[in-house]
């Protein structure tokens, strides 16, 4: 639908908590998505991130330090603040899919978010 979106791909890095069946589930259940196992380095995949889905993965750390912002995922009564120790932007329903999707396609935005993250995570870390 939007042109803006169709130079990307979905990822998904299996935790290492994962079987490789897992594996064979997403690309099964999610044809077209890129699947990696627990021997791909994490480092490798964030380098080529435009953004990170999760909800709750310490990898926003990471992700940061790669220039990739990190997005959570509502997920039960999963809080950013009480695992990172501050905020991140949070997709919980339709509406802040739309205004995050929005944001990322702002450079302005995006840059802005980016910088939050590397200044929030140097302190936490």
């Amino acid at each position: 639908k939007d042109s803006f979106w169709k130079e990307y791909r979905l990822g998904v890095k299996l935790h290492p908590r994962e079987s490789e069946n897992a594996m064979k589930l997403y690309q099964q259940e999610l044809p077209g998505i890129e699947v990696y196992g627990n021997t791909s380095q994490l480092f490798e995949i964030l380098n080529k991130t435009f953004v990170q889905l999760t909800v709750s993965s310490t990898t926003l750390y990471e992700a940061a330090q790669f220039d990739a912002p990190t997005v959570s995922v509502k997920y039960a009564d999963f809080k950013p603040l009480a695992i990172y120790g501050f905020e991140t932007w949070l997709m919980e329903d339709e509406k802040s899919v739309e205004s995050i999707m929005k944001k990322l396609k702002d450079k302005a935005q995006y840059d802005k978010y980016l910088n939050y993250l590397k200044t929030k995570t140097k302190e936490y870390m």
